[in-house]
């Protein structure tokens, strides 16, 4: 309990430092939400687009489209506020050697490496992506009760764990290669299958989109929870699996530390 207690207070500070970080340039946050609201207006077209096409077959309206990509939103805004920053600068860690200050802290290396950057103007994303998934269930006349509604969180937050062990799995791949620059840039592509409902897909897709890329849990899973649609069996499954993908990214990481020779070699 007093390791646990410990951990939990380095995060909460380094939480507390990057929120005071962020007041010093207040423009920042309004600047960022404007950005997102933009961002989220162009991602809007292409699905859309899908909805008025494949909409009507696959049974889901461009309402609930629209739904699915503002839970998407939300999620996306969690994973680049306290995900993304950490594994943009694993590649650095590794190669300037920043990483010998990390092992030098009485916390645990790789705790430290994946929250000791928080981004918390990524959060104003939140803002209008929760406005479009209120949005797209109003007009799509759906009203989730109670239980809906907890195992839809329930869900994003099994499905932003999820993509943050894929995240940092992908961004641990500085240890083995001369440069993992690109790391960041084929995650983002892979999360943005997410934006759209999983019917869009063909069956196999759909499996690798819950499982080994778990971006359909960002959005579409969510949102099929608020309609009625979800297990919490299986929920409670897959929160299981969530425990032996941590293991087996604390692994990782373990073998991954073996091959780090420092900054002076």
């Amino acid at each position: 309990m007093r390791t646990l207690r410990r951990h939990l207070l380095v995060w909460w500070q380094v939480t507390v430092q990057a929120i005071r970080r962020d007041l010093q340039f207040r423009s920042q946050a309004a600047t960022t939400l404007l950005t997102s609201i933009v961002e989220l207006g162009l991602a809007l077209v292409p699905v859309l687009i899908l909805a008025s096409v494949a909409g009507t077959a696959s049974g889901w309206s461009a309402p609930l489209a629209l739904a699915v990509s503002g839970a998407y939103g939300i999620s996306a805004a969690v994973l680049d506020c306290f995900v993304g920053p950490n594994c943009a600068r694993m590649d650095r860690y590794i190669r300037e050697g920043e990483l010998d200050l990390l092992l030098m802290r009485p916390v645990r290396t790789g705790f430290l490496a994946a929250v000791r950057w928080v981004a918390p103007s990524e959060l104003a994303a939140m803002v209008p992506s929760a406005g479009l998934l209120v949005i797209g269930l109003r007009l799509a006349d759906v009203q989730p009760d109670t239980a809906s509604v907890a195992l839809g969180v329930g869900w994003a937050l099994v499905g932003i764990v999820a993509f943050a062990l894929l995240w940092l799995n992908l961004s641990y791949s500085a240890f083995w290669m001369d440069g993992s620059e690109p790391v960041p840039f084929v995650v983002l592509s892979l999360r943005t299958a997410g934006r759209y409902p999983r019917s869009y897909f063909p069956s196999p897709a759909r499996v690798v989109l819950a499982t080994a890329i778990p971006a359909g849990l960002l959005g579409a899973v969510p949102v099929e929870a608020l309609l009625g649609d979800g297990s919490v069996g299986l929920l409670a499954v897959a929160s299981l699996g969530l425990l032996g993908a941590g293991g087996l990214t604390a692994l990782h990481w373990s073998i991954a530390l073996r091959h780090y020779s420092g900054a002076s070699t």
